[in-house]
């Protein structure tokens, strides 16, 4: 009889250590989730931008607007309330972030988009774009982090058409 109750109590411990497994595993699969939609909706953002024209993107109200429509993949996460903010700043010469200087400034939260610092950037040569992604998941806060640098040109020397090595084409 003290057999059967001793095999009992193994058993119940391996099923409880089982079911404690399984409930780590499904956080851990909630938590990979998220971090690949919200890796999904920041490059989305990027690529929204890098479609936009030169006023649009270095134009606070402009970008405003732009960051009020939300990404196809926010579905993905809707379930989990995240505030996202785009900075847009001009870049120091090796293309990091600048202590100071000429910022625009947003940031979404629950489809609500507030212009925290505006500046015409709209002279600038080349814009430091950063999208940050800030949520709770069930342990911790995390941060999602995206950064691009634009160019008004883009890739050629004249940003009209261009040829081999982005040097304009001779006539």
């Amino acid at each position: 009889m003290v057999e059967v109750l001793i095999s009992a109590l193994l058993i119940f411990l391996a099923l409880g250590g089982i079911m404690s497994m399984n409930v780590r595993s499904i956080h851990l699969l909630r938590a990979t989730h998220q971090a690949t939609a919200t890796s999904q909706m920041l490059q989305q953002r990027i690529e929204s931008l890098r479609s936009k024209t030169w006023p649009e993107i270095s134009n606070g109200a402009a970008l405003s607007r732009l960051i009020a429509k939300p990404p196809e993949s926010e579905r993905e996460i809707a379930d989990t309330e995240f505030t996202e903010t785009l900075t847009v700043s001009v870049p120091d010469a090796l293309g990091q972030e600048r202590n100071s200087g000429p910022q625009i400034r947003l940031n979404r939260k629950n489809g609500h988009v507030q212009l925290l610092e505006n500046a015409d950037l709209g002279d600038e040569p080349t814009l430091l774009v950063a999208f940050t992604l800030q949520w709770n998941d069930a342990t911790r806060a995390q941060n999602r982090v995206l950064k691009t640098i634009l160019c008004r040109t883009g890739l050629t020397q004249t940003g009209i058409g261009g040829g081999i090595l982005g040097h304009a084409e001779n006539p």
